[in-house]
């Protein structure tokens, strides 16, 4: 609600909102302990074309959420729907790829 009041502030006061849906949240993250990249790009939902973006796209399930790695370590995750999914993404990820596969 905040942000979408923030919003509204750019513009004049006559304009209100009456309803609003949330359609993407995107979350950042950080690898903090080390991890093998080329590893990453045998798990059976990555896909990578350097030529086009530099980092590994992963999908872990069959919802709509990708998570994006990069070489630094950074994790975006993307297409979450609300705020309580967050945490079961984070864990997901975690438990998927950091303790099972890398």
């Amino acid at each position: 609600m905040v942000l979408v009041d923030r919003f509204c502030s750019n513009y004049p006061d006559d304009i209100k909102f009456i309803t609003y849906k949330i359609v993407n949240i995107t979350v950042c993250s950080q690898i903090v302990d080390e991890f093998d990249y080329k590893k990453l790009l045998q798990h059976p939902g990555s896909s990578y074309e350097p030529e086009i973006f530099p980092g590994i796209h992963l999908k872990l399930d069959k919802s709509k959420v990708i998570y994006i790695i990069f070489r630094t370590g950074k994790v975006i995750i993307t297409g979450l729907k609300d705020l309580s999914s967050i945490r079961d993404y984070c864990n997901l990820f975690d438990y998927e790829i950091r303790m099972k596969f890398i």
